[in-house]
């Protein structure tokens, strides 16, 4: 494991161990609290609040320790549990020593050190256990017998300490078996708690691997695009110049109609290809770049269906018809492009796709209906990621849900996808028109100026 991984390890053990630090000391409190009052035990109360005083003190500075330092190491981990062990005989020591039923939770320290700790440092503990319960065997303040036993009712001194071992044995039972539960609660939900952080931990490890290869094979795709466009754009704009010169040439010299149209249709055929180009980045991923400029809802609506196969099934709805943006106008169809390609191959071949566009002045939404299987929820929330596809291997590269994001994130908006009832898919692109991170606008005409006969 990195440095780094080491430390947020570190970390979430810290964390959790402050937090259980504060629960024990809370048990402590009210242990405390209850032997005092239903069984009457006059435990020596200054030095119990003393022990657990240190106990918050070193739990706070642990804590903010824990958000101030950027490297905590080991030192903060080992101190703390070997601090406990310590402060765990200390109250042994005034309560009866071995005779606690409580001397059990020992093993939750031993538990904790063998979680967090590595070997030799977990064993070290383990030694400081066994050195510090064999200390308490021959120092101990023993527990004096309840305030309330009455002396009275028993004739004879024997059968009064025969009484008061009795009942001290029955205490000490039921205080072990409520020592091994409160034990084993905070062991079962100690490495739950935190066998679930880590799990969780290396589950966004995973994921951010994942991301940061999508990335890269993004990244790749990007570089071979760009080098491919850069390589095609010098030959085509070669042949751009010489078509245009041939073209001129023709026009001076010659009768044959025929020949100019085939000059024009080079021309034609070698713009095409320029465009096809722009759109080649545009399709690896690089979708920024563009100026915005003035057009209306149905250039934006007429750009997206443009080369787009099935177009005569997308019926296509503007709300206002004549209104005028100022926007992007390229990206946006070929986002929307991308969204209508989608939504036809979900389709079957006799259902129309239905597209919306609606301005308002603070907001562009794009609407893309279809009327197909629809998603499942697993595909729903993985559709936008880059190389996730769901069509047959060699039919798509997984990249067109994953541009529109891109340009609706560059554009200051958000793509949302979800079921359209009964059946289907609806995806919303929504792109703010006014604002201060707003990079489009609705363009409002300027009135007409007064007539005067």
């Amino acid at each position: 494991m990195n440095p780094r991984g080491s430390d947020e390890v570190r970390r979430i053990h810290l964390g959790w161990l402050i937090r259980l630090r504060w629960g024990a000391l809370i048990g402590q409190v009210l242990l405390i609290a209850a032997v005092r009052r239903l069984l009457h035990l006059p435990i020596p109360l200054l030095p119990l609040g003393l022990v657990m005083a240190a106990e918050a003190a070193t739990n706070l500075l642990a804590r903010r320790r824990l958000r101030s330092e950027r490297d905590l190491g080991q030192r903060w981990l080992v101190g703390l549990l070997t601090l406990d062990l310590l402060l765990l005989s200390t109250l042994l020591y005034f309560t009866g020593g071995p005779q606690n039923p409580f001397s059990f939770l020992y093993l939750v320290h031993i538990s904790l050190a063998a979680i967090v700790l590595p070997p030799r440092r977990s064993w070290a503990l383990v030694a400081l256990a066994l050195a510090c319960s064999g200390v308490l065997f021959l120092f101990n303040v023993p527990l004096p017998p309840p305030d309330n036993l009455d002396h009275s009712q028993h004739g004879s001194r024997a059968e009064h300490e025969a009484h008061l071992a009795h009942r001290e044995h029955t205490l000490h039972l039921q205080g072990m078996w409520v020592a091994f539960g409160v034990a084993a609660g905070f062991i079962v939900y100690i490495l739950h708690r935190l066998v679930g952080e880590l799990r969780t931990r290396e589950e966004q490890l995973r994921s951010a691997q994942e991301a940061s290869l999508r990335q890269e094979r993004l990244a790749s795709l990007v570089t071979l695009a760009a080098g491919a466009a850069h390589e095609l754009a010098t030959p085509l704009s070669s042949i751009a110049v010489v078509a245009r010169e041939l073209q001129r040439e023709l026009e001076l010299r010659s009768t044959e109609p025929r020949w100019l149209d085939d000059v024009s249709a080079i021309r034609q055929e070698v713009g095409r290809c320029r465009t096809i180009l722009g759109r080649l980045s545009s399709d690896a991923g690089q979708p920024g770049g563009e100026a915005p400029t003035e057009a209306p809802l149905a250039a934006l609506a007429q750009g997206a269906l443009e080369g787009l196969p099935g177009r005569h099934r997308v019926q296509v709805t503007l709300e206002p018809a004549d209104a005028t943006l100022y926007v992007p106008l390229n990206t946006l169809a070929q986002a929307l492009r991308n969204l209508l390609d989608n939504a036809l191959a979900a389709s079957a071949p006799a259902q129309h796709v239905r597209l919306g566009v609606t301005a308002t002045p603070t907001e562009l939404t794009l609407t893309v209906e279809d009327d197909g299987a629809g998603m499942e929820q697993e595909v729903l929330a993985r559709a936008t990621e880059p190389f996730f596809s769901t069509k047959p291997t060699g039919q798509g590269m997984g990249l067109g849900l994953f541009l529109v994001r891109r340009v609706a994130e560059q554009l200051g908006g958000e793509l949302s996808l979800g079921p359209k009832p009964p059946h289907g898919t609806l995806a919303r692109l929504r792109l703010p028109l006014s604002g201060p991170h707003a990079l489009c606008r609705l363009v409002t005409p300027a009135p007409e100026a007064p007539h005067h006969d």
